[in-house]
């Protein structure tokens, strides 16, 4: 018995050394905004879209719940854009997907390991929001995100059920009197 674990030690400890070389190539963004901000960069260059091109700007990650996905939303030409990323075991980040052109505030539904999540992110510009409701008309489900301190946000809240992602989230911005704001 003892011989026999002993010839199976070294194809044990191979077995790891190939997962972790696995992981590190898949996974090689640092868990650092600066870094972030590098690969994303790297990736507009090799893009053949317009908007793609110009210089990134407040790069901020936030980690979706207590999944092993994050958001990363950044300016780019005066828009709001995001990069989901996926952390792995080793800490660092693969980028998953980058959206350009998207709204000054926008709403996602994310699928991750631990479930779906509604994601609010965005900037105000200056506008007086002091709350976003966000109403998802398929499931049935709505939530209210308070974004009164921050001009530039991101929020989510966990889904009720597992494809409710998929869905569309309609959103209404209110001021601090909970009256209606119209974003023009």
């Amino acid at each position: 018995m003892k011989s026999v674990f002993l010839k199976l030690i070294p194809f044990v400890i191979m077995g790891g050394a190939l997962a972790y070389l696995v992981t590190s190539v898949n996974h090689d963004i640092d868990d650092n905004e600066k870094a972030v901000q590098e690969a994303i960069t790297e990736k507009l260059e090799g893009m053949d879209d317009p908007e793609a091109s110009g210089e990134i700007e407040n790069v901020k990650i936030t980690n979706i719940g207590e999944s092993d996905l994050s958001i990363t939303t950044f300016l780019l030409n005066g828009t709001m854009d995001y990069a989901l990323l996926e952390r792995a075991w080793t800490g660092n980040y693969s980028l998953e997907t980058i959206d350009l052109g998207t709204s000054a505030i926008s709403y996602r539904g994310v699928k991750t390991d631990n479930g779906s999540y509604g994601v609010v992110f965005g900037k105000k510009f200056g506008r007086n929001i002091e709350s976003i409701d966000v109403k998802i008309q398929k499931i049935g489900h709505s939530f209210s995100l308070n974004v009164l301190d921050e001009e530039t946000f991101v929020r989510y809240e966990k889904l009720p059920e597992a494809k409710s992602h998929r869905f569309y989230g309609h959103l209404t911005y209110k001021d601090e009197n909970n009256e209606r704001v119209e974003l023009n």
